[in-house]
């Protein structure tokens, strides 16, 4: 059991960043702008979405800090001299509760960009976030999934 939990947490830890396991920001350095910045979107339509991203960014600081500190609990657990698996299980288990929260909220994400766009930008959008997975094949950004625009 300790093993498999080790197994799962080596990629866990070398891939959590700031923005989040595996991902880049969703910021003026992530895919998800320069896509953006590529439709060339009409100035009302890219502060909407702007202002959409930012809210993310901002709620996800909370979720950020959740992760952390629920990696750093799991990392003590794994690292500790008595092994308690039923720590590492609690850990882990809320470590993919962040994870799908965070998943969700990229999906409400996507969605509410996709819902401003023509259908042209949207398909551009989907085309280039397709690239950018050849880029970061780690995860999203994506519109891929749930969002089926890709």
């Amino acid at each position: 059991m300790v093993i498999m939990l080790a197994l799962f947490t080596v990629p866990v830890l070398a891939a959590y960043g700031a923005a989040g396991p595996g991902r880049p920001p969703l910021g003026a350095g992530g895919p998800l702008m320069r896509c953006i910045d590529q439709l060339n979107l009409a100035p009302e339509t890219r502060a909407r979405v702007e202002a959409l991203i930012q809210k993310q960014n901002e709620s996800m600081t909370a979720d950020r800090d959740a992760m952390k500190a629920a990696m750093d609990t799991y990392y003590s657990a794994l690292t500790a001299v008595q092994k308690d698996s039923a720590a590492l299980a609690k850990a882990q288990g809320t470590i993919l509760a962040l994870e799908q929260k965070r998943e969700e909220n990229r999906f409400a994400l996507e969605s509410s960009i996709v819902a401003l766009l023509t259908a042209d930008e949207a398909a551009r959008l989907a085309t280039c976030l397709s690239s950018a997975q050849q880029e970061f094949p780690g995860g999203p950004p994506s519109f891929g999934g749930k969002a089926k625009i890709r």
